[in-house]
């Protein structure tokens, strides 16, 4: 007998165990941990760019001009990550970039946050009259801060479905 023959049956001899095996359901519990896992992993994700826009946003030369935004008007002037053609660059898949538009926007309609966008000239502005200064954007983390219930009820509006649903 040859070794692969041997190898062969030792192999036939195995059995996998059954919670090992691929067609045995997971339990709930198990499904939920991970999917909450995952939606926590993915709020990090995107409040780190989020943080990241705003500190950007207040950069500010060495005369006291900001870099990145027009102080009359307060259009941002570099790409953001829930814009549709710059998201790549900051590290985001499409349907992240989308959630994370769907945040922003609800920030400014729900808490009037820090951002809105101008349909008229199709730019993303920082609302400068109410947060003039970084610390002010800091004190008001219930404007920006993005959670994975507001992710849950962004991507279940954006399917269709009902928060709870």
């Amino acid at each position: 007998m040859s070794k692969v023959e041997k190898e062969l049956i030792q192999r036939a001899a195995y059995r996998m165990p059954e919670f090992m095996h691929p067609d045995t359901p997971r339990g709930p519990s198990v499904a939920a941990i991970d999917r909450q896992a995952a939606l926590t992993a993915l709020a990090a994700k995107l409040q780190a760019r989020q943080a990241d826009v705003v500190r950007r946003c207040y950069e500010v030369a060495a005369r006291g001009v900001y870099w990145n935004i027009d102080i009359e008007s307060g259009r941002i002037l570099f790409g953001l990550p829930w814009a549709e053609h710059s998201h790549r660059a900051w590290g985001l898949v499409r349907s992240e970039s989308d959630l994370m538009r769907m945040c922003v926007r609800h920030f400014r309609r729900v808490e009037r946050g820090p951002f809105f966008f101008d349909k008229s000239t199709t730019r993303w502005f920082l609302d400068v009259g109410k947060y003039p200064t970084y610390d002010v954007v800091l004190a008001s983390p219930h404007a920006w801060i993005i959670t994975p219930a507001l992710l849950v009820a962004a991507d279940n509006h954006r399917r269709g479905l009902p928060y709870g649903g």
